[in-house]
This record gives C-alpha cells, structure tokens and sequence, in this order.
C-alpha cells in the first residue's frame, strides 16, 4: 500500500489500483480502510486523491479564493513529499 495522507493510500489488486480512506469506525477507537475508487493507471488513482482531499478541505472550510489555492497547493506538496522515491 501506498501512503498518500494520514487518511489516504493506494493499493492494488490483481486489475486496479484502489484508492482507500481510512474510516474510524462507530463508537470506536478503531480504523478500517475503505475502497472509494478503482483505476487502471497509478498516475489516475494519484491524481484522485488530490481531488477527493482538495474537495474535503475545501468542503469543511470558508475560504477565499487566495485561501483555498493556498491550501490546494499544501496538499499536492503534501501528496509529493509522501511518495518521494529519494528517502
């Protein structure tokens, strides 16, 4: 599995790359993860996650336009520096 954010990470299965978000579950200290999409590519299931984060971030904030870029730009920095090959 690849971890993208504390809540997001790709796996595979034998014909997709899945994107999954960690679910706390119900009345519980304890987490499960979820599949929330299927891709072909792992370019495509990356760029999913940037899409479904930015969308949350943006969904749970009153943000101006300057505001919301700003944090756009924090989440693909983000996303970058948790799938850099050089560590």
């Amino acid at each position: 599995m690849i971890k993208i954010a504390k809540n997001v990470a790709i796996d595979s299965d034998e014909y997709n790359f899945v994107v999954k978000e960690r679910i706390k579950k119900r009345d519980k200290e304890e987490y499960y993860w979820k599949a929330v999409a299927y891709h072909r590519r792992l370019e495509d299931a990356v760029e999913s996650c940037y899409d479904s984060m930015s969308k949350a971030e943006i969904k749970k904030k009153d943000l101006t336009l300057k505001q919301a870029i700003k944090e756009l730009k924090s989440i693909r920095r983000e996303i970058i520096e948790n799938t850099r090959t050089d560590r």
